[in-house]
C-alpha cells in the first residue's frame, strides 16, 4: 500500500507488483472494529489517524469501552463517519485492498 495525492483509490502495477495508492488522509472516520485474538468484537471505534511511521493509530473509542488490554487487531469497516458519527461514505476498496493483500499472502485467513 501507499498514499499518494489521488481523489481516489488506485491499484497500480509496479514493477510486476500490484500496489494500492490511497488518497491522503484515506483513515479519517473509517468505522473499525476492535477484536480479541479470537475475532471476537470488543468494541467499534472510529479512525482518527494512521502514524505510518511509527506503526501506531488514533482511534476514538466509547468511554465506558475498559478492555484494551484484550485487544488482538483492528479490523477495518467500510462506512466513514463525521464528527458527528453520522455515515458520509462507504469506502468500497476496502475488500479490494483486503483482496490484493491475501493474493500477495500478505494476509491470511
Amino acid at each position: 500500500m501507499a498514499i499518494g495525492n489521488v481523489k481516489d483509490f488506485q491499484i497500480r502495477s509496479i514493477g510486476g507488483v500490484s500496489v494500492a495508492i490511497l488518497p491522503m488522509n484515506w483513515e479519517m472516520g473509517l468505522l473499525v472494529a476492535l477484536e480479541d485474538k479470537d475475532n471476537y468484537l470488543l468494541s467499534l471505534g472510529v479512525l482518527r489517524k494512521i502514524y505510518y511511521n511509527t506503526g501506531k493509530a488514533v482511534i476514538s473509542i466509547p468511554k465506558s469501552f475498559n478492555n484494551e488490554g484484550l485487544i488482538d487487531h483492528i479490523r477495518l469497516g467500510m462506512i466513514k463517519v463525521n464528527n458527528n458519527y453520522e455515515e458520509v461514505e462507504k469506502t468500497l476498496y476496502i475488500s479490494k485492498i483486503e483482496s490484493l493483500l491475501f493474493s500477495q499472502n500478505i494476509l491470511r485467513k
